[in-house]
């Protein structure tokens, strides 16, 4: 291209690229809208991802492919319940709410103590709930109490996206647990997040943290950025069996055996009582 530059003179100008849309050079960095359908993706040479295992670059850790992370961990666990007994041993347990609707992650040795494991459960919605992992050494404790910070007692959230809560790091201490032995254990959060609510129903039944459906400690909401980053950095459900199998069976077995001793007493009471002659019929 040429042009008139100060009279006749005639001098050569570089001519502008064509931009480029970025859809054009957009290559496995964005998920394909089609794929998840029912007849799936009609393109058999498809530029996009079909799943978040075949993202590539940045786009890994995007808003739309963590939330495409987590709808397809739900469908997984969906099809892992009704896997053939073939191929899997046959269970005849229905699967729980958790197992369900819960990815299972779990932080070991927090703080540097041994066996010391907090579990975080995210939901499908990604909250996450805190809880003491089946290997921590309170199941082996009796409890006495449970204290949480001031701050985040005075925690409130606000609307219906529950905002204003306080944000949580990884080393924020969120409860203290003392014990009839006289030892304390500290719980971090072990991710980051908003705080939306903390249970305090432990504070009244401190025994209430050895049963995880109803003992957890508070409900955080990290941010939808950050979901690949926690999932990578903490320890999923299958490994966590495989390291803490003896002390998870040893826990059990602990808390199994002081049940039978429970009803075992209870029973023995009251046939006692049923032996003991009544004074008015004599």
């Amino acid at each position: 291209m040429y042009a008139m530059i100060g009279g006749n003179s005639m001098e050569e100008v570089p001519c502008k690229k064509r931009r480029i849309k970025r859809s054009s050079v957009q290559y496995k960095t964005a998920l394909c809208k089609l794929y998840d359908r029912p007849e799936g993706c009609p393109y058999p040479d498809c530029r996009y991802a079909h799943g978040s295992e075949e993202l590539q670059g940045e786009a890994i850790t995007a808003v739309v492919a963590q939330r495409q992370l987590i709808r397809d961990q739900v469908t997984q666990r969906q099809k892992e319940i009704y896997i053939s007994p073939s191929v899997k041993a046959q269970n005849t347990r229905p699967a729980t709410i958790v197992e369900r609707y819960y990815t299972e992650l779990f932080a070991l040795n927090v703080m540097g103590n041994e066996s010391e494991d907090i579990s975080i459960q995210m939901h499908s919605n990604r909250l996450c709930v805190t809880t003491l992992a089946p290997s921590h050494p309170v199941f082996q404790e009796s409890i006495i109490s449970v204290e949480f910070g001031e701050k985040l007692k005075e925690n409130k959230v606000n609307g219906k996206k529950k905002k204003g809560g306080l944000f949580l790091i990884p080393t924020t201490i969120l409860c203290r647990i003392r014990c009839q032995s006289g030892r304390l254990y500290e719980i971090p959060s072990c991710i980051r997040g908003a705080l939306l609510e903390i249970n305090e129903r432990v504070i009244e039944q401190p025994e209430l943290l050895k049963h995880p459906a109803e003992g957890y400690l508070v409900i955080v909401q990290p941010k939808v950025a950050e979901i690949y980053g926690i999932q990578q950095t903490l320890v999923p459900k299958s490994d966590y069996e495989l390291l803490r199998c003896n002390l998870t069976s040893q826990n059990g077995s602990k808390m199994a055996s002081s049940e039978e001793i429970g009803d075992r007493e209870q029973t023995q009471s009251v046939a006692n009582e049923s032996n003991t002659s009544n004074p008015l019929e004599a």
